[in-house]
């Protein structure tokens, strides 16, 4: 299983500072010529907290991602679980937890996710100056 290299770690933690049951949700918009990114707590799971990062846009009226991904953060280690990107029509459940509470993933799809997720908090670093 795949997690964030070190220093994506260190932005995933920043970007998702704060976030939890009690405030579920947040957006950062430090740099208004990029997409604003929006937090939200997913769950408190017995393998580690969820979280969902995204970038969204409205078409015809309906939100888009643009990305959107869930992770996990499991004993101090980031695992990307999904990636979903509206305008393409992609989804990909990389990792889950099944109906016995047990941690699943797949090897080549999530490897796939976290290689794009690695590049999408060094982006977010660099554009919200977080």
């Amino acid at each position: 299983m795949k997690t964030l290299n070190k220093r994506s770690t260190e932005i995933f933690l920043k970007i998702v500072e704060g976030v939890d049951a009690e405030h579920p949700a947040k957006h950062i918009n430090n740099n208004l010529a990029y997409m604003k990114v929006s937090v939200d707590f997913v769950a408190d799971t017995p393998h580690g907290k969820m979280y969902a990062i995204a970038h969204n846009f409205v078409q015809n009226g309906d939100l888009m991602a643009d990305p959107d991904m869930q992770f996990i953060v499991m004993k101090g280690f980031v695992v990307p679980m999904t990636y979903q990107l509206d305008a393409l029509g992609v989804f990909t459940e990389a990792a889950f937890i099944d109906e016995n509470n047990q941690f699943k993933f797949r090897p080549k799809a999530q490897a796939d996710i976290t290689l794009f997720a690695n590049t999408w908090m060094k982006n977010i670093h660099q554009q919200q100056g977080i």
